[in-house]
């Protein structure tokens, strides 16, 4: 009867300088044999179980370091019970179970990663039997009722405990071993390096744990292909030189007057004349409800006729007028009161006080307009 043929079966062993003539051994007991040697091992791969057992029989056999892989139908079930109390006595749970008739290799309590707190879930392993898979339908365990999931894991690629390696376990990893804190010969539980001081990876040597994910080693990390950016130097240029100081552009020349270029000549800002005080006027007690058609009567405290105004006050009154209509007033009613206030215009000398009776008068026939 022929061996039932298999793919990938291969195991991983460090060479040392009788190498040669341990090959020649297994090509003796294993004739189709595969040997290549990749990075730091030799890779030695069969094409069926029973070869893939005798190789790893004659490497244990011998105390030989290499790391393997797990038999697709000899690796274990890894569950997770839910439901059970973090106090829970793990020697009653595998006791109950293999009442059962489930064979389990490893049961151990999860912890947090951070504190190291138990927590309330359970990790085993079954082994591999026609009854195994039948874990996942027990849904009490000492009278609790419990939840059997399958083991997801850790996320991204497999490392191993025991060196501190990837893509294989430590069950099946039979090299030396190696701290996850110091890199030494001994496990974890074992290393004496104080907490305060800083690790330091046996893959790559940096300053980090071994299990670190953003190790340049590990697989898939994005610090994988990181490359120190050195910023080149620039070649050192000598300053420039310093200005001349210049005496004829400076602070005392220039609020001194003494400019460079004349100065430009600019056209004089007309002033606003300064304001003057209005004499108080007495205006009749009667106002007509329709729209004003003479001027309300006023009293000028000086009461004797005066001169005609000379005709320099007259076009400043013009001059007023029209700033008044610049400004945005309506040049119908403006132009309607200087009518109306035509008769006391001829009889005041003031400008100011002829430019008062207009606005006045103006706005006396807007109020009259509004309430109509």
């Amino acid at each position: 009867m022929m061996p039932r043929q298999l793919s990938n079966r291969h195991q991983f062993f460090q060479p040392k300088q009788d190498w040669d003539a341990i090959l020649s051994v297994l090509k003796t007991e294993v004739p189709l044999l595969e040997c290549r040697y990749t990075g730091r091992f030799m890779r030695l791969q069969t094409n069926c179980d029973d070869d893939f057992r005798k190789l790893t029989k004659f490497m244990d056999d011998r105390g030989l370091d290499y790391k393997s892989y797990s038999l697709r139908e000899e690796r274990p079930i890894k569950v997770v019970i839910r439901g059970l109390p973090a106090s829970t006595n793990i020697s009653n749970i595998l006791k109950e179970l293999a009442e059962e008739g489930f064979e389990l290799t490893k049961i151990t309590r999860l912890s947090k990663y951070r504190t190291k707190e138990p927590m309330p879930l359970f990790y085993a392993q079954v082994k591999k039997n026609p009854l195994a898979d039948a874990i996942y339908n027990v849904t009490e365990i000492l009278g609790a009722q419990v939840c059997i999931e399958a083991y997801r894991g850790r996320p991204g690629p497999s490392q191993c405990w025991n060196c501190q390696g990837y893509f294989h376990s430590s069950e099946v990893c039979h090299l030396p071993t190696r701290c996850v804190r110091c890199a030494g010969t001994h496990k974890a539980e074992h290393c004496t390096r104080p907490s305060d001081q800083a690790p330091t990876c046996v893959n790559c040597g940096g300053d980090h744990a071994a299990n670190w994910r953003g190790c340049p080693r590990c697989p898939g990390s994005k610090n994988k292909n990181r490359k120190l950016k050195v910023q080149k130097k620039k070649p050192h240029l000598p300053a420039p030189p310093p200005r001349p100081v210049s005496h004829e552009f400076s602070f005392a020349n220039i609020t001194a007057g003494q400019q460079r270029h004349a100065p430009v000549d600019t056209p004089p800002q007309p002033q606003r004349p300064p304001r003057m005080p209005v004499p108080p006027a007495t205006y009749s007690p009667t106002v007509p409800a329709a729209r004003v058609s003479h001027a309300p009567t006023l009293t000028s405290p000086t009461a004797a006729p005066q001169s005609a105004p000379p005709a320099q006050d007259c076009a400043d009154l013009i001059g007023q007028l029209m700033k008044f209509t610049q400004q945005g007033m309506d040049g119908l009613v403006l132009s309607e009161a200087f009518r109306l206030c035509l008769p006391q215009l001829r009889q005041e000398t003031e400008v100011h006080t002829r430019a008062y009776l207009i606005f006045h008068t103006y706005w006396r026939i807007l109020a009259t307009s509004s309430t109509n």
